[in-house]
């Protein structure tokens, strides 16, 4: 029974492959969108002090993970995908901070770049390690 899933969660992930690159495109846009806004929309009752840093974090966390797994399949050296990735994490945080400084009621901050940064690891560590298991599943289904 166990064998049957496994199976089944490997070929549903590589069904999804092709669509992954227009996803993380999408999500991209989506950043840029929440990030850019003008203040006067992101303004409101807050639901708990530091939000906007959770939000940094899960949209770079994702984006990261996104990113990896469709670099993974163009990149053959894993070191490669991985400086990719941070390198790349680190210029669309800094690009996105940089351009809120330009936008109406916006700022950028420091601490929203770090909260960038540290979901990129762990987006990264996860897209890592994920993809890590599926090959060793793939593996087992093999044998």
């Amino acid at each position: 029974m166990l064998k049957i899933i496994k199976n089944s969660l490997v070929n549903n992930i590589r069904k999804l492959q092709p669509y992954l690159l227009a996803t993380t495109v999408l999500w991209t846009a989506l950043i840029l969108y929440l990030l850019l806004m003008p203040g006067e929309f992101v303004r409101g009752p807050r639901w708990f002090r530091g939000e906007d840093k959770v939000a940094h974090f899960a949209l770079f966390a994702m984006w990261s993970c996104q990113v990896y797994l469709v670099l993974d399949q163009r990149l053959r050296k894993e070191i490669s995908t991985l400086l990719a990735v941070l390198g790349g994490a680190v210029f669309f945080g800094i690009a996105t901070e940089m351009l809120q400084t330009l936008m109406p009621r916006r700022a950028g901050d420091v601490q929203d770049f770090l909260a960038d940064m540290i979901g990129a690891v762990i987006g990264l560590t996860v897209a890592y390690f994920l993809k890590k298991e599926l090959i060793c599943m793939e593996n087992k289904l093999d044998k």
